[in-house]
């Protein structure tokens, strides 16, 4: 589609998608889903600052991750402070989630010996607490157990206690609980709650090449228990899932898998959002059309006919992720006429869901070649008078609107974060925190809009009757989230996929046939798949996905066999059953991506055509995100020097997922960023010894190293913290040009925080501050270079001594200006209040010069309270 089509009807359809928008970034705040950089607490009894990452890592990026932050993994120096810790992180902590903190183990250390001796803060600081758990450190368990974890709120009482394990934890460690599908079986997961079976699972296959489709490998399960696994979280040894077996997730929770070894998808996962059927009743507009509902995570679609005893001006909106309410594709408008000529009354489309961002095909089209690589609004009047409806519930004689596309989940407006999790800048070292806290899921579709034959010329109806409307179409329901988190390898096989696709919208109901007088409704957008794994995540059997094969309708096609899938659901079929998703013997199902409905001026012919424009039709969701997780990034077909292994036949990650995940080129070698890999990890604890001179709960350290111009003359502290300076400074004998700076917070109240600062100072020179109430120029001497640049009476303030190496510039004063104030109540100026204003200056001895003496520049500094 053309990249500008889809603006052109942006003003018309603004306030519903603001309104969208709004909701969706209240609903995310409250329910702590948006990530912006770190969140930083501080100690009020050590003024120490703590953050923790936003994902699980590995020891070696954490401490990474702190130094390009301005800080350091933790150390914990007296309970005091681990008492804090306890109650504002450790206690606090997802269940199966703990804390590195900066505890090492050297073996180079005097005295080193296992389990207990050697161990180290990695900060420099001494070894003063331990809070070992019983019987820790124990050198049991993990090879090379030379870090310490905190273990966190899963153990209770004992959460702020720590063990020793190792930086990479070996795949497969653990109690022998294997998941495993067999061929043709298929089992159904609820989120909520499910029952499986475990057991003990072998697998022979080739070391080179375990998922080579000409040497497959060979499963062999023996069950041994069954247990209970409650919110979506399975934890095992290994998965497998076997050609043929499907394992298809529901409910309302995401889906994590939690895996100690490898993870084989031979078979489908499917987490798709659930299809709407359409509207097959007639004369029940007094009876809401559902939307369907998402899955592992997924909003539902909006309702058609909303209303119950009234008619409905417009379909109700899809949920976002999670059930955030109208934070998915809105509804169409209703719309009405005077006349019995179906035609001009026919409802708007709904607007498709979003998640991810749209992929283009060229620089103008966005891509058509299949369904769902971009979210649509829901479609309207065209270009012709009488498509659509003659008027809107809402908009007159306008026609009906097509409902907006859902809001984005991405709210900052900085595209370079739009991600869950951390990813490093391997040319710059430098890490960008992703705006999501958690992996997402899809939104669900907007319902349609009803169609009313209207006698009396005025909306609504003032007899409102079942009969009197055409109901619009419920939403399709989004894509859910599925997170894979593998201390081995992710391995898929020629037809292994997972697919978290939104589900399709429905058509309204009809009149005669299948002409759908009440509008189709929208799209669910796909969901989020992440993949962690600290081994590889190998795609090798993969053959990459033809976009230029149209055989999409067939279920079991070439042109369908991406390893993950999340694409948008196609909307809700229009006008004679045309531009959207329809009925067939085994369900809802789409078109082929060229009978898509597009806008007017859309291509209808070439390798992109779609349609065009289908009044009434629903609009597709939009695509869903996939990550992907390793220790290195690299994409590649050589597993010496990749851990995203594509196969050698020219595959990309473009061609054989769908949309291309985030962070990979599909070329060989570095990619310029790589998200950070948590299989085997921790939540990282940080450190920071800081001020807060802007009292923004951010310590300063942490915003210069995350922007050094914030401190443009890189003296460790905020510009915007520093006092504005005038008038100019001397020149001394020796060539030294002093400065002074106000840094930190002036305050009529608080005790300390705000020092004057004379730099460049002659060294070993006497001298000191002075202030008064008013500012003017005037020359120090004849013959002098400096200016006194305070009128009026003047305070001076205690003598100092520069300091420094004889005959450099290097000298120093420094006085904390609160402090002296709150030792000087009656001072010049005083009683000191918020808002009051004094200027100063530095003096010092300066032997040779006219006066023997010289002065600084001066700073004008305003007391906050």
């Amino acid at each position: 589609m053309f990249a500008n089509a889809h603006r052109s009807s942006d003003s018309a359809r603004a306030t519903p998608r603001l309104a969208a928008r709004t909701a969706l970034a209240a609903a995310l705040l409250a329910s702590g889903a948006a990530a912006q950089g770190l969140s930083w607490q501080r100690d009020p009894a050590s003024g120490r600052w703590y953050a923790q990452t936003p994902s699980l890592m590995s020891f070696a990026d954490a401490r990474d991750f702190a130094a390009s932050v301005g800080g350091d993994l933790a150390s914990v120096r007296t309970p005091a402070e681990n008492a804090f810790l306890k109650g504002s992180f450790f206690s606090l902590a997802p269940a199966g989630r703990q804390h590195w903190i900066g505890l090492r183990q050297d073996p180079t250390a005097p005295g080193y010996s296992e389990p207990a001796s050697g161990w180290e803060w990695v900060s420099g600081e001494p070894l003063t607490f331990t809070n070992w758990a019983p019987g820790q450190p124990d050198n049991v368990g993990f090879p090379n157990a030379d870090v310490a974890r905190v273990l966190g709120s899963v153990a209770g009482l004992d959460a702020d206690r720590w063990d020793d394990v190792s930086q990479v934890p070996p795949a497969g460690s653990g109690p022998v609980e294997d998941w495993y599908i067999g061929p043709g079986q298929t089992l159904i997961f609820n989120t909520a709650s499910s029952l499986l079976t475990l057991g003990q699972l072998t697998v022979s296959a080739d070391p080179g090449f375990p998922n080579d489709p000409a040497n497959e490998p060979v499963a062999q399960f023996v069950p041994t228990l069954q247990r209970s696994f409650d919110g979506g979280i399975v934890s095992v040894r290994h998965f497998y899932i076997e050609e043929g077996g499907v394992l298809k997730i529901e409910g309302p929770n995401p889906f994590l898998l939690d895996a100690r070894g490898d993870v084989w998808i031979r078979g489908r996962v499917i987490a798709d959002g659930q299809s709407n059927a359409g509207v097959n009743t007639l004369n029940t507009t007094n009876i809401p059309e559902p939307g369907a509902p998402g899955q592992a995570g997924g909003g539902r679609g909006g309702v058609g006919s909303p209303l119950t005893n009234a008619s409905s001006p417009r379909g109700g909106a899809g949920q976002g992720a999670f059930g955030l309410p109208n934070a998915g594709g809105q509804g169409g408008e209703a719309g009405w006429s005077t006349s019995t000529v179906v035609e001009r009354r026919r409802g708007a489309g709904g607007g498709g869901g979003r998640t991810g961002a749209d992929v283009f095909f060229n620089a103008t089209q966005f891509e058509q070649r299949r369904i769902g690589f971009d979210a649509e609004f829901g479609f309207d009047r065209g270009a012709a008078a009488n498509q659509v409806a003659d008027n809107g519930a809402l908009s007159g004689s306008v026609g009906p609107k097509g409902g907006a596309i859902g809001a984005s989940p991405f709210l900052d407006g900085d595209p370079t974060n739009d991600f869950f999790g951390v990813a490093r800048d391997d040319a710059s070292g430098s890490y960008t925190v992703g705006e999501l806290a958690r992996p997402w899921a899809g939104a669900g579709g907007g319902g349609g809009g009803d169609a009313s034959f209207v006698p009396g010329g005025v909306w609504p109806n003032p007899t409102f009757s079942p009969s009197g409307d055409e109901k619009g179409a419920g939403g399709g329901g989004g894509g859910g989230s599925v997170h894979v988190i593998a201390l081995g390898s992710i391995l898929f096989g020629d037809i292994g996929q997972i697919s978290a696709r939104g589900g399709t919208g429905g058509g309204g109901e009809n009149t005669m046939f299948l002409n759908r007088v009440g509008g189709g409704s929208g799209g669910g957008s796909g969901g989020h798949v992440v993949l962690e794994s600290a081994a590889r995540i190998d795609l090798r059997a993969k053959a990459p996905v033809n976009l230029a094969d149209l055989t999409t309708t067939q279920p079991n096609s070439a042109a369908n066999n991406w390893a993950i899938n999340v694409l948008g659901g196609q909307g809700g079929a229009g006008a004679g059953d045309l531009g959207g998703a329809i009925q067939s013997p085994s369900g809802p199902r789409e078109t082929a991506p060229t009978n898509d409905a597009c806008p007017l001026g859309y291509p209808m012919t070439g390798p992109n055509a779609c349609r065009g424009l289908v009044q009434g039709a629903g609009g597709d969701g939009g695509p869903g995100i996939i990550q992907l997780h390793t220790p290195l990034g690299r994409v590649g077909n050589n597993p010496a020097v990749a851990d995203i292994l594509l196969g050698a036949t020219g595959a990309t990650l473009a061609s054989v997922c769908a949309p291309r995940p985030l962070f990979a080129d599909g070329s060989a070698g570095p990619v310029p960023a790589h998200l950070l890999n948590g299989a085997g990890g921790a939540l990282g604890l940080f450190q920071i010894d800081s001020s807060d001179c802007d009292s923004d709960g951010q310590p300063d350290a942490y915003q210069i190293a995350r922007d050094a111009n914030l401190d443009s003359n890189g003296n460790g502290v905020l510009d915007a913290c520093e006092s504005p300076t005038y008038c100019t400074s001397s020149i001394s004998v020796g060539g030294c040009v002093a400065a002074i700076s106000g840094l930190g917070v002036p305050s009529a109240s608080a005790s300390n925080g705000f020092e004057l600062v004379a730099s460049n100072v002659p060294a070993q020179r006497s001298g000191r501050f002075f202030y008064g109430l008013s500012n003017q120029v005037s020359p120090w001497g004849a013959a002098s270079s400096s200016f006194l640049c305070i009128g009026g009476s003047v305070q001076r303030l205690p003598l100092d001594f520069s300091g420094g190496a004889a005959g450099s510039c290097n000298g120093e004063f420094r006085l904390d200006w609160n402090a002296w104030r709150a030792a000087n109540a009656s001072a010049l100026g005083s009683p000191f209040n918020a808002g009051f204003v004094f200027h100063a200056q530095a003096w010092f001895r300066d032997p040779g010069a006219p006066r023997d003496t010289n002065l600084s520049d001066a700073v004008s500094v305003t007391l906050q309270p």
